[in-house]
C-alpha cells in the first residue's frame, strides 16, 4: 500500500479523500466523497459569488422579471439532468470496475461530479445578485440541490458497499488480501 503525501504540501482537507482511497471501511469512504463534494461546491461557490459581486459593481444585468422564473426554471432541469448523469456513470464505471480502487476511485468522482449540481443554480444567482428576490431564490434552489446530493451521495455509496464487498470477498483482485483501515 503507498502511503500518503505528507509535509507542509499535503493540505488536510486533502487528507479524508485519500484515506477514502485506501480504505475499505463504508464511513471513510462516505466522508471522501462528501469532502469532495464538500470542497468541488465550495470552490465553484466562492468564485461564483466573486464575480458575481464584480459583474453588480460593474453594472447590473437588465433583464425581465419573466426572464429570471425561465432560468431558474433551466438551473432545476439542468441540474436534475446532472444528478441523473452522474447516477447513472457512477453505475456504469462500479459494474465495469474490477477492483475495489477502481470501484472507491468512481464514488469519489462521483462525489466531485456531483458538485456540479447546486452550483448551476448558485451561480446563475450570482450573475443575478443585483435582483435580490431572484438572486435569493436561486441560492435556496441550490441548497435544495446541494442537500439532496449529501443524501443521495450517503445512498450511492450504501449501494456501491455491497460490490465492494463483493469483489473482496470473490479474491478476484490483486487488492483481496490487502490490509485497509
Amino acid at each position: 500500500m503507498t502511503q500518503p503525501p505528507s509535509g507542509p504540501v499535503m493540505l488536510p482537507w486533502l487528507k479524508p479523500l485519500l484515506e477514502a482511497m485506501q480504505s475499505a471501511q463504508p464511513q471513510v469512504q462516505l466522508r471522501g466523497m462528501r469532502q469532495g463534494y464538500n470542497l468541488a461546491f465550495g470552490l465553484t461557490a466562492t468564485l461564483g459569488l466573486l464575480l458575481g459581486l464584480l459583474g453588480w459593481w460593474l453594472g447590473p444585468v437588465q433583464f425581465s422579471g419573466e426572464l429570471g422564473l425561465w432560468l431558474l426554471l433551466l438551473a432545476a432541469v439542468l441540474a436534475g439532468l446532472v444528478i441523473w448523469l452522474t447516477g447513472r456513470t457512477l453505475r456504469s464505471q462500479l459494474n465495469q470496475s474490477r477492483t475495489p480502487h477502481e470501484q472507491r476511485t468512481a464514488l469519489l468522482g462521483a462525489g466531485l461530479g456531483l458538485a456540479t449540481a447546486p452550483a448551476i443554480p448558485w451561480l446563475l444567482g450570482c450573475a443575478v445578485v443585483s435582483h435580490l428576490p431572484l438572486a435569493l431564490s436561486f441560492a435556496a434552489s441550490a441548497g435544495v440541490f446541494y442537500g439532496l446530493g449529501w443524501w443521495l451521495l450517503g445512498r450511492w455509496q450504501a449501494a456501491a458497499s455491497d460490490k465492494i464487498l463483493e469483489v473482496l470477498q470473490s479474491g478476484s483482485s490483486p487488492e483481496a488480501g490487502e490490509q485497509n483501515d
